[in-house]
Formats: C-alpha cells, sequence, structure tokens
C-alpha cells in the first residue's frame, strides 16, 4: 500500500510539472525587447538567457545589412533589459574560418569561472558551431577548434549528410558537454530541420549519438498537421532536478511558416516523448520562435522571437516575478531608423507615466512642417511613422514634447 501511494504522488507530481511547462503565461507588456532596443538592427532574434544571482544575461543575433552579429543584454528582472554591447561576436576576417561571413544563434553556460559559447558561424561550409569563452559575457576570445575551418563540430563529423549545423544548445551534466543541435538534409524539393544530438568531454571535441529518427535525429518532425510537421529545430534544454531532460523547440507546420514552440521530456536525452500542448496544432506556444528557457526557482521563464525583430516573454509554473513589468519606464526619444532614409523612418520613444504627448517635424530654419503625434499615450513604448513624401533632401529636426520634457534630434532624408 506504501509503494502504491508513493506511486502515486510521483506520477501525480510529474503529470503536474509537465501541465507545468506546457502551459505558458505570455507578458502583459509584451514585447519586452523590439527594434527601439537596438537602434540600427534590422532584426534581433534567437535569444540565449542565463541568469547568475540576481542578474539575467541574455545574447542574441542581430542583423545589420545582411550581416549577422552577437550583440549582448542585461536585465534585473528578465523583462526589462539594458542593451551593453551590440557586437560581442563578430565575423572573422579570415575567410578560411566557419564565421567569416555571419555569426549568430548562441548557447551559453557557466563553466566554473568561465563562461562559454557555442555558436553557429556561416563561411566557407555553409554553416558549422564554434565555440567562444568569456570571463564577463562582454569580452570573447575565439577557441580554434580540430576543424580544417576550426570549427569544433561540422557538417563531416555530424556525418548524416547535413547541408549545415545550426542553433546548438549545449548543457554540461557532470563531466559530459551535452549538445542538442539542428540539421537539415534535402529530400526531394524541401530540407525539414530535424533535432540531433552530441556529445564531448571537453567542449570541443563532438561526437554525434545516433537517435531512431530519419537521419539519426532524435527528435523527428511531426504528422501532417501537426504544428511541427515540416520544422523541428531550435532546442532549448534543460535537465531539471529528477533528472529528466526538457526541451522547448521550434516548429512549423509549413515550412517555416506559422512557427510554433513545442515540447518534449527524455530520461537520456536521446529518446524523446513530445508533450502536446493546449496551443495551436498541439503546441505550447503560438506564433512565437526559437526559444530561450530557464529554470528559476520554482518557475520556468522563456524568451521566444515571435517575429524577426523583437523578443517576448511566458513564464510558467510559479514564479515570484509578476507577468508585468517591474522596472518604471523613464523618458527617452531614440534616433530614428533609418537615418538617413527615404523616403520615411520609424521614430520611437519611451513615457514614464500616462502623459499628453506632441511630436512635431520641422526644417532646420524652424519651420513646422508635420504633427506625428498629438494626444495622450499610456506610459510605455511607442513608435511612429514619419514618411516625408514629397520633402527634399536634407537635415530635418524632429521634437517630443509632454508637460514636463521636450527633447529633440536630428534626421537626414537623402533622395
Amino acid at each position: 500500500m506504501f509503494r502504491w501511494t508513493l506511486l502515486g504522488l510521483f506520477l501525480v507530481t510529474t503529470l503536474s510539472a509537465i501541465q507545468a511547462q506546457s502551459t505558458w503565461t505570455p507578458l502583459a507588456g509584451n514585447p519586452v525587447i523590439g527594434v527601439y532596443f537596438d537602434i540600427g538592427a534590422t532584426e534581433i532574434y534567437d535569444p540565449c538567457v542565463i541568469k547568475e544571482g540576481t542578474l539575467y544575461r541574455m545574447w542574441y543575433t542581430r542583423k545589420v545589412a545582411g550581416i549577422e552579429k552577437i550583440g549582448y543584454a542585461t536585465s534585473a528582472d528578465g523583462i526589462a533589459w539594458t542593451r551593453v554591447d551590440t557586437a560581442v561576436i563578430i565575423p572573422s576576417t579570415d575567410l578560411s574560418r566557419f564565421d567569416s561571413k555571419k555569426v549568430g544563434q548562441p548557447a551559453v553556460i557557466r563553466d566554473g569561472d568561465t563562461l562559454k559559447m557555442w555558436y553557429w558561424g556561416d563561411g566557407p561550409n555553409v554553416g558549422n558551431i564554434g565555440l567562444a569563452v568569456s570571463t564577463d559575457g562582454r569580452t570573447w576570445t575565439k577557441v580554434n577548434g580540430p576543424n580544417a575551418d576550426k570549427s569544433v563540430f561540422d557538417r563531416t563529423k555530424d556525418a548524416t549528410g547535413s547541408l549545415a549545423l545550426v542553433f546548438p544548445s549545449v548543457i554540461k551534466d557532470g563531466s559530459t558537454y551535452k549538445m542538442w543541435y539542428g540539421h537539415f538534409v534535402v529530400e526531394g524539393s524541401i530540407m525539414p530541420y530535424r533535432i540531433a544530438y552530441a556529445t564531448s568531454p571537453n567542449g570541443i571535441n563532438w561526437t554525434p549519438v545516433t537517435g531512431s529518427g530519419k537521419s539519426g535525429c532524435v527528435i523527428d518532425i511531426g504528422a501532417a498537421g501537426s504544428f511541427d510537421a515540416s520544422m523541428a529545430g531550435f532546442p532549448s534544454v534543460v535537465k531539471n532536478v529528477t533528472g529528466v531532460y526538457e526541451m522547448w523547440y521550434a516548429g512549423s507546420e509549413n515550412s517555416g511558416v506559422n512557427v510554433h514552440v513545442g515540447y518534449a521530456t527524455s530520461a537520456d536525452g536521446i529518446t524523446w516523448t513530445k508533450s502536446a500542448g493546449t496551443a495551436g496544432k498541439g503546441s505550447v506556444i503560438d506564433i512565437a520562435g526559437p526559444p530561450a528557457v530557464i529554470k528559476d526557482g520554482n518557475a520556468y521563464k522563456l524568451w521566444a522571437t515571435p517575429n524577426t525583430y523583437s523578443i517576448n516573454y511566458y513564464t510558467s509554473g510559479t514564479t515570484s516575478v509578476p507577468a508585468q513589468r517591474t522596472q518604471p519606464f523613464t523618458f527617452s526619444l531614440e534616433q530614428n531608423y533609418p537615418n538617413p532614409f527615404n523616403p520615411s523612418t520609424a521614430i520611437s520613444f519611451t513615457l514614464p507615466q500616462t502623459s499628453q504627448v506632441r511630436m512635431t517635424v520641422f526644417t532646420i530654419l524652424g519651420k513646422e512642417i508635420a504633427t506625428l503625434v498629438d494626444g495622450t499615450l499610456s506610459a510605455g513604448t511607442h513608435e511612429t511613422i514619419w514618411d516625408a513624401g514629397t520633402h527634399s533632401s536634407g537635415v530635418y529636426m524632429y521634437r517630443l514634447q509632454t508637460p514636463t520634457m521636450t527633447e529633440c534630434r536630428k534626421m537626414t532624408l537623402v533622395r
């Protein structure tokens, strides 16, 4: 009788945990990072988050003029983020390296006194995975891997015929480094992402572990009609206190369109069981790209990209952080983007409280030519667009006025 009572308690606890991690609450004030956060970037995506003490650290992919780099931000609550650096990892000038064209998709862990980042790079071999190390999270040193292109894990080691290795998720389990990553193999007219698995004694020399899915993957695409019917990739893996591996990943029903987040569990990191969520087509979150998940006390916290220029925040389970912004907004007027521009540009600004707001555009000689905003707006970040229409090339001013603050900036129209 006692044994069955314990078993029943275990089953209830396990099922409750799975349900909690399959049910996510979005922040009412999403996104926590938008285009206004990293002025100059045309796209922001692929977050990786860790928490150390009371500090949240995020590394993310940012794209400027088609070139991807890795940026860095910090937060006291995982909601209000401060941009620290827009280029902590950049493409190499050595054209023979795996990361000579683009870098992104960071996976960071704390390993003793060192932060270690595995990241994707695009170079002469389309896409392989490299390693960099840091003591502060901002200044990184790239590690030359054992492969000809200086990557630590490449397509020849993966040995599945994949065109590229992408989006690693790494944990250190005892003395073994474990990596789940995306690969894709040409199948007729399509190239579906699947998730594969590899291990390493040192984070540098990796050995693939063959799963039961197609091409040796451990997470395969789903059945027709499911949220991951044509893509299962971009994993984020946590090993919980019971020794169970938990994975959140991005799936798509139609080749990258309508991306969702799915959830799966495993006892060994190789054989996974997908758990149906309550969102669309069995997913746990609708319209959300590559996820980053951490276990924070009794809560799980997730950051994901619903589009290519913003990052949303979600919680699951018991959390001491309310699902709302916990730090006050401050008054700010951002530089317009793009700048110079032709013919339209976006202007972002933040209000600390509900205010009467007026934003105007005027010439360098002080002649007012446009009113972009004139009314009452709530606290938070807002964005407006100025279409210069038939105005001629030159320098213009834009001014934001509230009852307590006034700020101006210059912008340049180039025809």
